[in-house]
């Protein structure tokens, strides 16, 4: 039988105003794909930036079918299908969001990975799909820190996106996206956090409950 998991990162008791509402629909969305649902809620990489607990999921993961990590800000509608086998193929990566690599990674990620790649991708983390033949999407880095922040513009918080986007060129990864036409654009609203005032988040999590939620 086909094992699936989908990991959401939620540490120090992040946000709980907000994943008290988000949580209960990424829950639904687990139930509807016979998914099992991981909350990462413990560091593993205490000198790392936050973010980088996300790879977690390549040993959390490492038993299962397919991977979906979900940021915690996100509300899975309860009407979104399974994109598993179907939208998305096993041999594929699949990415909310994509972007120029250059434009968040200094030279370009600074090794001979992205140089060789030649494609330029960085990934949003936000939301991602990997099968267990693109296990190696979530491997973690072999390089220090400090090296791994010198290659990473201004926000060093996204190393976290570094990693994947690094990942994805280092072994030839290929990409498609979770939200294209046949998905609907509509399925995963992400309420992106950062930089944003909380109360605002909050306040259009509670609309969209308002105008979506079934349960």
């Amino acid at each position: 039988m086909e094992t699936r998991t989908i990991h959401v990162l939620i540490v120090n008791n992040y946000f709980p105003e907000l994943t008290k509402l988000t949580i209960p629909t990424v829950e639904l969305w687990a139930k509807k794909l016979n998914a099992k649902l991981n909350l990462i809620t413990n560091r593993k990489w205490s000198d790392w930036p936050l973010l980088y607990e996300k790879m977690q999921v390549y040993y959390d993961g490492q038993n299962s079918d397919w991977n979906i990590l979900l940021d915690a800000d996100i509300l899975v509608h309860p009407d979104t299908p399974d994109p598993l086998n179907s939208f998305i193929h096993p041999t594929q990566v699949a990415a909310k969001d994509s972007y120029h690599a250059d434009r968040q990674f200094v030279g370009n990620g600074m090794d001979q990975y992205f140089y060789r790649d030649g494609r330029n991708i960085g990934i949003s983390t936000c939301a991602v799909a990997a099968s267990r033949l693109c296990h190696d999407l979530w491997t973690p880095l072999e390089i220090s820190r400090e090296d791994a922040e010198q290659r990473v513009y201004e926000n060093r918080a996204i190393i976290d996106e570094y990693c994947v986007s690094r990942n994805l060129a280092r072994f030839g990864l290929k990409l498609t996206a979770i939200l294209d036409p046949k998905f609907h654009y509509d399925k995963l609203f992400h309420l992106g956090a950062f930089g944003r005032d909380k109360n605002q988040m909050l306040d259009e999590a509670k609309e969209w409950y308002k105008k979506n939620w079934k349960n």
